[in-house]
């Protein structure tokens, strides 16, 4: 079943297709994993950990120490395979694999189903009202290597620093490598920004549009000690009724 973008997402044969990816690019693909894949194969909605504890307990016949299951999200993610929804502390597929993209998750409040949605036309309308309120297109991008060896990183850094359109890199601790914010003039620019770092060996390229600034750069909180505390309102007392 190919999608308005060109995908061949369906369903029935994600988990084929993650077996296909892991394939090419040397991951292994235990029984576990491949369990937990036909687990959300067979779910429409987003599925938190414990839920997928819960049926792969249920399909063992006995109990599933919830390390493994976390273990096993890790492992997806990684690779690209499944997106976490932080909002909803669950996990969907990723339904547009193999390429870097911009994707949209929709979520059906009544049922829970969710789809990933990758629509170039909605983020030029995102980018046209940003443009015509005097702002740049502005993301955050988090990367991961495909590789893990000293050329590897090599390339990808040396690439980043000598883009003009990231103004900022940092690497990172957790579930990705690399945090970066870049710039660009419209979809079809940072769009080429992200098919070349994907092509000097960036993978699970995840983008965040920044809509609007809550707080500017501030000095560093030397000589401060302590969180401010909320300053609580008086409460009056209760009279005798």
């Amino acid at each position: 079943m190919a999608n308005a973008c060109g995908c061949d997402y369906d369903p029935a044969n994600w988990a084929s297709q993650v077996e296909d990816a892991c394939l090419r690019q040397g991951a292994q693909l235990t029984p576990l994993r491949r369990r937990v894949l036909e687990i959300f194969s067979g779910s429409a909605a987003p599925l938190g950990a414990y839920a997928i504890l819960e049926e792969l307990s249920h399909r063992e016949g006995k109990h599933v120490a919830p390390p493994t299951v976390y273990r096993t999200l890790d492992f997806l993610i990684e690779h690209g395979f499944v997106h976490k929804i932080e909002s909803l502390n669950a996990y969907a597929p990723c339904e547009h694999l193999g390429h870097a993209h911009q994707g949209m998750l929709l979520i059906c409040e009544a049922c829970g189903r969710s789809e990933e949605i990758e629509d170039p036309e909605v983020m030029r309308a995102i980018a046209g009202s940003a443009a015509a309120a005097g702002f740049a297109l502005q993301v955050y991008v988090t990367a991961t290597l495909s590789k893990y060896d000293q050329r590897s990183t090599n390339v990808f850094e040396e690439h980043v620093r000598s883009l003009p359109q990231v103004i900022a890199a940092d690497i990172v601790a957790g579930e990705t490598d690399y945090l970066l914010t870049i710039v660009a003039r419209d979809v079809a620019e940072l769009h080429q920004v992200l098919a070349s770092l994907s092509a000097h060996g960036g993978q699970r390229l995840v983008t965040y549009l920044r809509l609007a600034e809550i707080k500017p750069p501030s000095p560093l909180p030397l000589g401060q000690t302590g969180v401010p505390r909320r300053s609580r309102t008086r409460r009056e007392p209760l009279q005798p009724r």
